[in-house]
C-alpha cells in the first residue's frame, strides 16, 4: 500500500446509511402519531438520540421534509403529485423516502423524496 491509501482509507458507510435509512422510517412513522401520546414522545427521544449519536460520529441526515423543492437540489424525485392548495408552479418536499446523508460535510447519499406540486 503506498502513502496516499494509507492516509485516505476507504470508508465503508453502508451501515451507518442503512441506520440512516430507519431513523428516516422512525421519524415519518412518530409524526403519524397524536403528538400528545407517550408513544409519539418516546419515538421522537429516541430519534434525537440518534441523531446525535450520528453527529457525533460525524454523519448528519439533512431535514430536506416541507422544503421549496428546485432543481438545484441534489435529490432525486421519486413522485410528483398534483396539490390545489400550492400555488401553480410551487414544490415542496412532502416525503422522505432516503434521506440525504453527509459525512463529513460532504453528501455520501442522495436523498429520494416525493414532491407536491401547485396547480
Amino acid at each position: 500500500m503506498n502513502i496516499s491509501q494509507a492516509d485516505n482509507p476507504t470508508i465503508d458507510h453502508t451501515l451507518p446509511l442503512k441506520i440512516a435509512d430507519e431513523i428516516t422510517r422512525i421519524n415519518t412513522y412518530a409524526n403519524t402519531l397524536d403528538p400528545i401520546t407517550q408513544d409519539y414522545r418516546a419515538l421522537t427521544s429516541s430519534v434525537k438520540r440518534l441523531m446525535n449519536t450520528f453527529k457525533v460520529a460525524q454523519y448528519e441526515i439533512v431535514d430536506l421534509l416541507g422544503q421549496k423543492y428546485d432543481d438545484g437540489l441534489k435529490v432525486i424525485v421519486v413522485n410528483a403529485m398534483p396539490d390545489e392548495n400550492l400555488k401553480e408552479g410551487e414544490e415542496i418536499i412532502t416525503r422522505i423516502i432516503k434521506p440525504l446523508v453527509k459525512y463529513k460535510g460532504e453528501q455520501i447519499q442522495a436523498a429520494q423524496v416525493d414532491i407536491s406540486v401547485g396547480q
